[in-house]
């Protein structure tokens, strides 16, 4: 406090300003992306209505999430903040969430994408398709936690010796049995095989035999076509 005539007449003290009752309890800290399966720590702080942290909070917390999870045990916020490891395996967009008998906090928002392919699905399994002909093939992945999708992409093909694949469309002009072979990327013991039989396309000339065949009357001939 300082006097309006002489500022050099002044005088002060403290204040201390201590955090208001318990209000929430906040998430922070973990990443906005996982990969399902990863391990990721999230911080949870119990505040006031100012943010300000309650230093001497006695609860115990409780981690919540909206997917398949690896959760911790309620543990307790020493100094009104605590750490705690969460392992996300629902791919997708999911929630992690701190509780106890009384707050539950606001949701942190995660997108958590599929771990590594554990196997491959093809479709369509055993085609038959005409000599030049095509066919288009889609591969499922499926990781560890039975998370699918669309792997197609991230697959290369291959097919037996009188065949090729463009990328997963794949087609002969020899008649015969292939096997269409899809593999993974990044790990070549992920693959998944099925078979393709080529038969001959629509006829575009034809051959007799005999030619010029001559009988008796009241004979007949067999003729093969071509």
């Amino acid at each position: 406090a300082t006097d309006h005539v002489n500022p050099l007449v002044h005088v002060s003290t403290g204040l201390t300003v201590t955090a208001a009752s318990l209000s929430k309890l906040v998430v922070t800290a973990g990443p906005a992306t996982v990969t399902a399966g990863d391990p990721h720590d999230y911080t949870v702080t119990a505040e006031d209505a100012f943010g300000n942290t309650i230093t001497d909070y006695a609860g115990t917390v409780s981690i919540t999430a909206s997917g398949a999870a690896d959760l911790p045990t309620p543990a307790t916020l020493p100094s009104g903040q605590g750490v705690f490891s969460v392992t996300l395996k629902t791919a997708g967009g999911q929630t992690v969430a701190a509780t106890d008998t009384v707050l539950t906090s606001a949701n942190h928002n995660v997108t958590v994408t599929h771990a590594a392919p554990l196997s491959l699905s093809i479709l369509p399994t055993d085609a038959s398709i005409q000599a030049g002909a095509s066919e288009v093939y889609t591969v499922t992945g499926q990781d560890t936690y039975g998370n699918t999708w669309d792997a197609t992409s991230t697959t290369d093909f291959s097919v037996g010796a009188g065949a090729t694949c463009t990328d997963n469309s794949c087609t002969s002009t020899t008649v015969g049995g292939y096997t269409v072979t899809a593999t993974d990327h990044v790990n070549p013991l992920v693959h998944v095989s099925t078979g393709l039989t080529v038969t001959h396309a629509a006829p575009t000339t034809l051959s007799i035999l005999p030619t010029d065949a001559s009988i008796q009357a009241g004979a007949s001939e067999v003729y093969t076509v071509t």
